[in-house]
């Protein structure tokens, strides 16, 4: 950047001393002719220092591979060293220049970046396997606590034991519902349980349950 700032002030210098040229007739000739030569250089604004900017702006952001953005970063660091000898002292460089290679910086930086490896690659098509936690992880937690509270109720405890049957087909069935293959075990091996000792109720749960994970393993073992 300290290149552009040379250049960009060497240019707003060249123009004031032109401006006092045309205006002092007494100044010396031949120091008027090498300021004309440097505001004829700058006139063009594909040379000027703006001009350039846009320039490799443009020519970066219309690269399809890195290799070519790689190219036009060269030649901005060659166009920086162009500023410095411009512009031998920072301070020289107008304000609005420097803004205007910030700016053309940036935008020359961002377009680079969409061509980068890392942006360009595109990723595997892979399907992801269902995750160990969240909603899953719950369901599947809350069923073997419900089937471990069922294998402890005593029968005798007729509305507890009435409460830990309804949890394990509940919980059970929304594991299974979701996949996981160790509550679905557990649902069957309590359907199978339930249906030899009490075959009526297990067919009457067949014909009544909407849950189509618990209903299809009542109904598996259920009388016809």
């Amino acid at each position: 950047m300290h290149a552009i700032v040379s250049r960009l002030g060497l240019l707003a210098a060249t123009a004031t001393l032109l401006l006092a040229n045309a205006c002092d007739k007494k100044e010396d000739t031949s120091a008027a002719d090498k300021k004309e030569d440097k505001s004829a250089a700058s006139a063009k604004s594909s040379d000027s220092p703006a001009g350039r900017m846009a320039s490799l702006e443009k020519e970066a952001c219309a690269c399809k591979d890195i290799a070519c953005a790689d190219a036009v970063r060269e030649k901005w660091k060659a166009m920086d060293e162009d500023l410095k000898k411009l512009f031998p002292k920072k301070e020289e460089a107008p304000k609005d220049l420097i803004k205007t290679y910030l700016a053309h910086k940036k935008a020359t930086r961002e377009c680079r970046a969409k061509l980068s490896p890392a942006a360009t690659k595109a990723p595997a098509a892979t399907s992801a396997p269902k995750p160990a936690g969240g909603a899953a992880g719950a369901a599947t937690t809350a069923c073997s606590a419900a089937h471990k509270a069922f294998r402890e109720t005593s029968a005798s405890e007729a509305d507890k034991f009435r409460t830990a049957m309804m949890n394990v087909m509940t919980r059970c069935g929304a594991a299974c519902g979701g996949g996981d293959k160790t509550s679905c075990a557990r649902l069957d091996g309590f359907s199978k349980s339930l249906c030899k000792v009490s075959p009526a109720i297990c067919k009457k749960l067949c014909g009544v349950l909407k849950a189509p994970a618990t209903k299809a393993a009542l109904c598996k073992y259920a009388p016809k």
